[in-house]
C-alpha cells in the first residue's frame, strides 16, 4: 500500500518547517528526500490501484514502502539523538560535539543511498503500464464525498424485512407469560441481516412503549459477562459520570445485583443479545439476569447463526430464520443502495436495458447474500452513472472472482477504495469482533498513525469525519449509534467486514515469517493465555523483543516467560507501552514513552523510583495489583510532563509520599480502591495544575477530604473533586495490618511522615 510512503511525506514536511528544527545540518538533504517522494506519491496511488493485479506492480510498491520506512527510521533516531542533547542543555553550537557531526554525516550518507535507489524504482515506471484512475474513481471524487454537506446519511434496508419485523415484534408484546424469559430468535448465517431486522423491531415506537427498559448489548466470541451487565445497567439506568467510573471497575457479581435490584421495580423490560455463539454463552447469560416475579415480562430479542443455539434458549418456539434473497430482491436492494434520493429514484426508474443487465451481472456474484449486496452497491454509489463506468465495475468484478463468491465480492470493494481510505478501513480490524468505537477516538487514532493527508484549510479532525462519511457512503462500516442533531456517534464493523480487513492487513509486507524477521513492526500486540504457546515461543519473543527497535506501540498481555522482559531503553520510537500480567521487574524504558499501563504486575519493588525518571511520560495508568508493596515514594524532581495518573485497585498500599516539586504538570489523578491508604499526599496542595480528583475509597478515607476534614487543605484548590465510597474487601482488611508489618521487616524502612 502507499501509506507508509505517504505518511513519511508528511512527516518530513512537518520536521522541514519545524521552528524548533531538530534536523539542524542536515534539513537540506531531509528536503531534498521530501521533494523526491512528493513526486512519487501521485504515480504511487495509481500504482496502489493495481496492488492486487500485477505482482511486478506489487513488488514495485513494497520496495518503494520499505525505503520509505528506512528513510523513517534513519530520521526518527538522528531527531531523537538530537532531542537527548537538548534536554541535557549540550546542543548550543552543533560543531562543538563530535558524536552528533558523526551522526549527522550518517544520516546523510543513508538519505543519498535511499535516493539513488528511489531514482532506480522511478525509471521502472515506464516498463509497469501503471495507468491513472479514470475519472470515476478518483481520489478528488472521493474526497468530495465528504464534502457535499449531506450529514443525514440514509439507513440501509433490507428489503422484504418490514412483515418480519411486524409479526416479531407482535411476538415480544404479546401479555401470555411464555416461561422464564420469553425468547424471540432470530437466526441464518452472516451478512443475511439478522442484526438490522433485530435493529428495525427494537428501534419501533410501539415497542418503545411497551417495555418500561430495553438495552441492546452486542455478545462477542470472547466477552466478558462484567461487560455485557455494565453496558445494559449503562442503557437502563441513568447514572453520573462518578457512578459510571466505580461501576466500571466492579465485579460481575456486584453488577448482576445492581441490575436485578433495579429491574424489580420493572413491569417490562427487553434485552437484545446480538450474534450468540454457543450454548454455553446463553446459560452463562441467563443466569446473570433476574428471574421475573410479579407477572413482570422479561424478554429477549436473540441473533445467532447457529440454529442449535436459538433451539436451546428456547425448546419451544422456532426460531425466525432468514433466508437468501431471491433474484428480484437482490435487485432492488442493489438499486436502492445506488439511489438514495428522491431524485435518484426517477434516475433509477429511466436506467437504460443495458444497465439493468448490467446490475443483474453484479447482482449476480453477490450469491443473494444482503451484505455483499449492500457493499457492492455502495461501490458503484460512488460512480458515475453511465454504461462504461458500471462495465469497468463488471469487468473489476469479474476478474476478481474466480467463481459467483459474496465473500470476494466484499473484497473487491476494498480492492477499489481509493488510496486514502484504505488504511483507514484496515485500522477498523485492529478492533476485537464486535466492538464500537466512537468517532471522536478513531478519528484521534488516524491522527495518530498519520493516515489523514491534508486538505486545503480543513483540521486533520474534519478530515477524518470525511474519510468516515467516505467509508459511510460504501457500505464497509456501520453506525451502531446516532447522535441527536443527526450525524454518527459511533461506528461498528460488520464481522465479515472485519475478517475483510484483517486478511487485506495480513498481506501487509511486516508479516514475513518469524518472530524474529519482523525489523520493521510499528505496533504488536501480544496476547498469551494457558494454552502453552508461550512455552513454546516464548524465548523467541524475548529476541524478538529486544530486536523489534522499530516499535512505535507494544501491548503484552499474560506474557510468561518467568515474567522477565528484555529492555526497551534502546527502542528509540516506542511512544506506548502496555504490560498486563505478571512480571519480576520493571524493564527499560525508553526516554520517547509518553504512555505506560501497569497492570496485574504485582511487582514487589516500588516502580515510582523508575518510572518517575521517565522525561515525556504524560499518562500513567497503574491497576488491578500493579503493586505489592506498603510505601510508594514520588521525589521532588519526578515526573515533570505526567498529566494523567489513575491508580487502581492496590491490595496493600499504606502510605504514598508526593513531596514538593513532584508532578508539576499533572491534570487529572484518580484514586480507587486504595483500599489501606492512611491519607491524601500532602504534596497534592502544591500541585496547581491539578484539574480533576476522583477518589474511589472507603467511607473513613473520604471523611478525611470533605470539608473541614484533615485532608480538606491539601485538596480544596482542586475545580472538581468527584467522591465515590467503596468497601473494603473482607481479605484486604483482615491482613492489611499484617502485610505492613512484613513489609517493613523485610525492608528496614521506617514508617514515613506525610508530606
Amino acid at each position: 500500500m502507499a501509506t507508509g510512503v505517504l505518511t513519511l511525506v508528511q512527516k518530513l514536511g512537518s520536521l522541514v518547517t519545524d521552528e524548533v528544527n531538530y534536523l539542524l545540518e542536515v534539513k537540506p538533504e531531509v528536503e531534498s528526500l521530501h521533494n523526491e517522494l512528493m513526486l512519487m506519491t501521485a504515480y504511487l496511488k495509481d500504482a496502489d490501484a493495481m496492488h492486487n493485479k500485477c505482482e511486478r506492480v506489487k513488488e514495485w510498491v513494497r520496495q518503494l514502502r520499505e525505503l520509505a520506512f528506512q528513510a523513517e527510521d534513519a530520521i526518527d533516531v538522528f531527531v531523537y539523538q538530537v532531542m537527548q542533547k537538548r534536554r541535557d542543555g549540550f546542543v548550543w553550537k552543533f560543531t562543538k560535539y563530535p558524536k552528533l557531526l558523526i551522526d549527522a554525516h550518517n544520516l546523510r550518507r543513508k538519505i543519498e543511498d535511499i535516493k539513488v535507489k528511489i531514482q532506480k524504482l522511478s525509471d521502472l515506471k515506464p516498463t509497469l503500464e501503471i495507468h491513472p484512475f479514470e475519472e470515476g474513481n478518483s481520489s478528488a471524487q472521493a474526497h468530495q464525498l465528504g464534502t457535499s454537506g449531506d450529514k443525514n446519511f440514509p439507513y440501509i434496508d433490507v428489503v422484504g424485512l418490514q412483515s418480519e419485523a411486524e409479526e416479531l415484534a407482535n411476538l415480544l408484546m404479546q401479555e401470555a407469560p411464555l416461561g422464564r424469559f420469553s425468547v424471540v430468535s432470530i437466526t441464518g448465517m452472516g451478512g443475511l441481516g439478522k442484526t438490522t431486522l433485530a435493529r428495525k423491531i427494537y428501534n419501533r415506537g410501539d415497542v418503545k412503549r411497551h417495555f418500561d427498559c430495553q438495552a441492546w448489548v452486542y455478545i462477542s466470541k470472547e466477552y466478558k459477562m462484567r461487560d455485557v451487565l455494565y453496558k445494559i445497567i449503562e442503557q437502563v439506568m441513568v447514572l453520573s459520570e462518578a457512578e459510571k467510573v466505580a461501576l466500571a471497575s466492579m465485579e460481575a457479581g456486584v453488577l448482576e445485583t445492581r441490575l436485578s435490584d433495579f429491574l424489580k421495580e420493572k413491569k417490562n423490560y427487553l434485552f437484545v443479545l446480538d450474534d450468540i455463539w454457543a450454548t454455553e454463552d446463553w446459560d452463562r447469560l441467563k443466569g446473570s439476569f433476574p428471574v421475573p416475579r410479579n407477572n413482570q415480562q422479561c424478554r429477549v430479542l436473540l441473533t445467532t447463526r447457529d440454529e442449535g443455539v436459538a433451539r436451546y434458549a428456547d425448546p419451544i418456539a422456532s426460531p425466525h430464520k432468514l433466508q437468501l434473497l431471491d433474484e428480484d430482491k437482490s435487485l432492488e436492494l442493489f438499486l436502492q443502495v445506488i439511489f438514495k434520493s428522491p431524485v435518484d429514484r426517477d434516475a433509477e426508474a429511466s436506467l437504460n436495458e443495458e444497465m439493468k443487465d448490467l446490475a443483474k451481472k453484479m447482482v449476480a456474484k453477490c450469491d443473494r447474500l444482503p451484505l455483499a449486496i449492500v457493499v457492492l452497491g455502495g461501490l458503484l454509489s460512488t460512480r458515475r452513472r453511465t454504461v462504461v463506468a458500471w462495465k469497468n465495475v463488471v469487468d473489476s468484478v469479474n476478474w476478481y472472482l474466480d467463481s459467483s463468491n459474496c465473500h470476494k465480492a466484499l473484497a473487491l470493494s476494498y480492492v477499489e477504495l481509493p488510496s486514502h481510505l484504505k488504511p483507514c478501513f484496515l485500522y477498523f480490524g485492529l478492533l476485537p469482533e464486535d466492538t464500537e468505537i466512537q468517532r471522536e477516538r478513531m478519528i484521534r487514532l488516524w491522527v495518530a498513525e498519520g493516515f489523514l493527508e491534508p486538505r486545503g484549510n480543513l483540521r486533520m479532525e474534519d478530515v477524518g469525519g470525511e474519510c468516515l462519511e467516505e467509508l459511510m457512503q460504501r457500505n464497509l462500516i456501520q453506525v451502531a449509534k446516532w447522535k441527536s442533531n443527526g450525524e454518527p456517534e459511533s461506528f461498528i464493523l460488520h464481522d465479515l467486514l472485519l475478517n475483510l480487513a484483517t486478511s487485506e492487513a495480513r498481506k501487509g509486507d511486516w508479516i514475513k515469517g518469524g518472530l524474529e524477521m519482523l525489523k520493521g513492526l510499528r505496533e504488536l500486540r501480544v496476547l498469551g493465555g494457558e494454552d502453552g504457546l508461550m512455552d513454546i515461543f516464548g524465548e523467541a519473543l524475548y529476541r524478538a523483543l529486544a530486536n523489534l527497535v522499530s516499535l512505535e506501540v507494544l501491548y503484552l498481555q499474560d506474557y510468561g516467560i518467568g515474567g522477565l522482559l528484555p529492555s526497551f531503553s534502546g527502542h528509540a520510537h516506542l511512544y506506548e507501552i502496555n504490560i498486563v500480567g505478571c512480571i519480576n521487574e520493571l524493564p527499560g524504558l525508553p526516554w520517547s514513552l509518553t504512555k505506560l499501563r501497569l497492570a496485574c504486575t504485582h511487582l514487589m519493588e516500588d516502580m515510582m523510583v523508575t518510572l518517575e525518571k521517565l522525561p515525556n511520560l504524560k499518562e500513567l495508568i497503574l491497576d488491578w495489583h500493579p503493586y505489592e508493596g506498603v510505601v510508594m515514594r514520588c521525589s521532588a524532581t519526578g515526573f515533570p510532563k505526567l498529566e494523567n495518573l489513575t491508580l487502581l485497585y492496590f491490595d496493600w498500599l499504606k502510605y504514598w509520599v508526593v513531596e514538593e516539586g513532584a508532578m508539576p504538570n499533572l491534570r487529572i489523578l484518580e484514586m480507587n480502591r486504595l483500599f489501606g491508604l492512611k491519607w491524601v499526599p500532602g504534596g497534592l496542595k502544591h500541585i496547581t495544575t491539578l484539574q480533576k480528583l476522583t477518589l474511589v475509597m472507603p467511607k473513613e478515607f473520604l471523611e478525611r477530604i470533605k470539608e473541614g476534614g484533615e485532608d480538606w487543605q491539601k485538596i480544596k484548590h482542586i475545580p472538581s473533586i468527584i467522591p465515590w465510597e467503596v468497601e473494603i474487601p473482607e481479605i484486604n482488611a483482615q491482613h492489611l495490618d499484617d502485610m505492613e508489618n512484613r513489609w517493613f521487616t523485610r525492608t528496614g524502612e521506617v514508617i514515613p511522615d506525610d508530606h
